[in-house]
């Protein structure tokens, strides 16, 4: 469906939100037709942000607004919907526009699968109605639909359009761009030299892309960073916990300034408790580049005076490659909090890979260590003995290795088995395998060790899944 119909339809004047790329026709739409409007539309520093924007504008006006955010967003505007919009409190009306990353059943990124999962469950949750937008919506499907919905509206409840990949289609294209000439994959490049063996945290989206890629031409290993790929603006209140517990280490947290943006209120946090062996650095191209470019409120603000009055002991902005490989060697050498600012240009590389390290290369068995592994995958998920591809030999190691009650195994520098009666059965255990081997790989990134379930309550779990879980009373 084209996006002009679909905002047609709804009717409304006034949008505000966080950029997702499953929305990027709308967010080029809205930036093409009102650019950043006070009238019209605000792009909000997080999703909660965006929601309390449009209570005020209802309040003031009497109108329905729009807020638009991905569904990893959902959690930000839990709090609002429940003890403002609710029509228990003060029964304000809006429409939510939510992208659909990790609809079940489509392959997306760890991060997204769990959420995906819940996404509608959430909204359910929340007393809220809503209606699935997919390629096949028609525009009479939705008129049909906003009848219903402005009926609920009208009551002051608010109600939500899930957003599948492609629904949405607008055919002008938007090109977005700074006058800054720093690349962020050099000034990662740069960091990580100097950084040596520190830690490294780093933010949602493609610098942590970067980082993983930088070091595997590095021949590096990946043990060092912890690659935050969900959680947008967490990465250095992330920093901060390895900070304060690992105090004789330099900390550097690579953050964007979307993300900064998102959960400022950290940087009071950490400048009120100034651990003197963490760097926060800011990575600013005033825009959400991972989801479409669209521009951030960080173009127009001094991030730096910021941290100051936050309490940084440090804080500087960087413009030229130069001034960046003189300060980050001062910086690792002083004993003080420290904040740095580096004006960056848009873009990356076209084959920009994404991280995709896996136990199964480092020989390693995955504990089940979520509830769904315990429930799914049988057993823990050993890792067979390495053999040529192909061979006997390896077809043994498999079978030793899923032993008699594992459903699934790795193969050494191979990959996986997942075993089950059918295709979807075996998709299954592989994407519940693929969840469990992410969440081990990042808590050994940042230093800790995976803790298996008991087999007490594996068997308990199991037997739950097995018996009772989805069966109805």
């Amino acid at each position: 469906m084209k996006v002009e119909k679909f905002l047609d339809i709804i009717g409304a004047d006034f949008y505000s939100g966080v950029p997702d790329s499953q929305l990027k026709s709308l967010c080029n739409y809205l930036i093409n037709t009102y650019g950043i409007n006070n009238k019209h539309h605000i792009i909000a520093a997080n999703e909660g942000n965006a929601t309390a924007l449009a209570a005020g504008y209802h309040l003031a006006t009497g109108k329905t607004p729009v807020v638009y955010l991905q569904n990893s967003g959902e959690g930000n505007i839990i709090n609002p919907l429940a003890s403002l919009m609710n029509k228990e409190v003060y029964a304000i009306p809006c429409i939510f526009i939510i992208g659909w990353r990790g609809e079940p059943g489509i392959h997306d990124e760890p991060q997204h699968v769990y959420q995906g999962k819940i996404t509608c469950r959430l909204l359910e949750n929340m007393d809220i109605d809503y209606f699935i937008i997919s390629q096949s919506t028609t525009e009479d499907d939705l008129q049909r639909v906003m009848d219903r919905f402005k009926k609920q509206l009208s009551q002051g409840k608010d109600v939500a359009f899930i957003v599948k990949k492609d629904s949405l289609t607008y055919n002008e294209n938007i090109k977005y761009k700074n006058d800054y000439t720093m690349t962020r994959e050099k000034i990662i490049q740069r960091i990580v030299t100097v950084s040596d063996d520190d830690p490294i945290i780093s933010t949602t989206g493609k610098a942590s892309r970067e980082l993983f890629e930088i070091r595997e031409v590095n021949n590096q290993g990946h043990e060092r960073d912890f690659l935050t790929v969900g959680s947008m603006g967490h990465a250095s209140s992330i920093a901060l916990g390895v900070a304060l517990n690992k105090p004789h280490k330099k900390v550097w947290c690579i953050d964007g300034d979307g993300a900064v943006l998102m959960h400022m209120g950290a940087m009071a946090v950490i400048g009120n408790i100034n651990p003197k062996n963490l760097i926060h650095i800011v990575i600013n191209n005033g825009a959400h580049e991972t989801v479409g470019g669209m521009p951030t409120a960080a173009s127009c603000i001094d991030l730096t005076e910021i941290a100051k009055a936050c309490g940084y002991t440090c804080a500087r902005s960087i413009h030229t490659l130069k001034e960046l490989d003189n300060t980050l060697i001062t910086i690792r050498e002083n004993e003080a909090l420290q904040f740095l600012e580096i004006k960056s240009s848009l873009g990356a590389r076209a084959d920009l890979g994404r991280p995709n390290i896996s136990a199964a290369s480092q020989g390693k068995d995955i504990p089940l260590i979520i509830d769904e592994a315990a429930q799914i995958l049988g057993g823990i998920c050993r890792c067979a003995d390495y053999a040529l591809p192909g061979s006997g030999e390896l077809a043994d190691n498999c079978v030793k290795a899923l032993g008699e009650e594992s459903n699934t195994c790795l193969l050494h520098s191979h990959g996986a088995v997942c075993v089950a009666g059918d295709m979807e059965g075996a998709f299954k255990i592989a994407k519940v395998l693929e969840v469990t081997a992410q969440i081990h790989y990042m808590i050994e990134a940042t230093g800790g060790k995976p803790a298996g379930i008991s087999d007490e309550n594996i068997k308990i779990m199991q037997d739950f899944a097995k018996n009772s879980y989805g069966q109805g009373k």
